[in-house]
């Protein structure tokens, strides 16, 4: 697949994927030269036709947000993320021609760090509650602030 600046950018796919992908090839008689997203009269689909089918789905489905397809790609990169996917693996899916580009997924993704935080302390036996805690005196403080 092409992407931005014509980069060609090659996309992991499940089977599952691959078997939906392939029931819609056969479905509208698609051939190697066919676009996969066409519009009238067999015609590579446009930016702008995308983005007005996406939207159209997400009124219908009654989203609050206003959605566009990049979406999908910003989706993606975080899903990828979190099941602990290297930066570089994601920047190379993404087709990023820097490592700079990709590190804004991990501004956007805390929870990767809170896990790392809680595996730290879930995984050290010398870890005893702190006593301050206990005492129902400095939470009250800390509450009241």
């Amino acid at each position: 697949m092409h992407g931005k600046g014509n980069k060609l950018r090659r996309v992991p796919i499940t089977n599952e994927l691959k078997n939906m992908l392939l029931k819609y090839i056969n479905a509208f008689r698609l051939n190697s030269t066919s676009y996969l997203f066409q519009g009238q009269k067999y015609q590579k689909a446009s930016t702008k036709m995308i983005t007005h089918i996406v939207k159209k789905y997400a009124i219908k489905s009654k989203m609050n947000k206003s959605i566009h397809p990049h979406v999908f790609r910003h989706t993606r990169a975080m899903h990828l993320l979190e099941a602990g996917l290297t930066l570089v693996d994601i920047k190379d899916i993404l087709g990023h021609a820097s490592i700079k580009t990709t590190e804004i997924y991990l501004k956007i993704n805390i929870e990767p760090k809170r896990n790392a935080i809680l595996n730290v302390y879930k995984n050290n036996d010398s870890f005893e509650e702190s006593s301050w805690i206990k005492d129902e005196n400095v939470l009250k403080e800390l509450l009241d602030l």
